[in-house]
């Protein structure tokens, strides 16, 4: 149980400010682009260290043995509550998998 940042709907949000469009008020500026791509720091792992389209996480997970995986934000609104698990352009991948 897992999720990721869907690098490519980030990146193109990262490009959009740098050409001075803001494509979407929630995510107001550079900064916070950057902190979704690269991780926020608020604890010791809370970083991103590769970017994930579903098409390349799925191919990993397959090559690495892990199975039955789907794309799920259920199980995420059931451990705790984030504003992101009810926005559907939230722009991550929520993975559920087994090994």
């Amino acid at each position: 149980l897992f999720d990721v940042p869907d690098y490519p709907t980030w990146a193109e949000t990262y490009v959009a400010h740098i050409r001075g469009e803001n494509p979407d008020s929630r995510y107001p500026d550079l900064a916070w682009c950057r902190r979704t791509l690269f991780g926020w720091g608020r604890w010791p792992g809370d970083e991103h260290k590769y970017g994930w389209d579903w098409a390349h996480l799925t191919d990993t997970l397959t090559h690495c043995d892990w199975h039955n995986y789907t794309e799920n934000v259920q199980p995420f609104k059931d451990r705790a509550y984030r504003d992101r698990f009810n926005n559907p352009t939230d722009a991550h991948l929520y993975v559920v998998c087994t090994k």
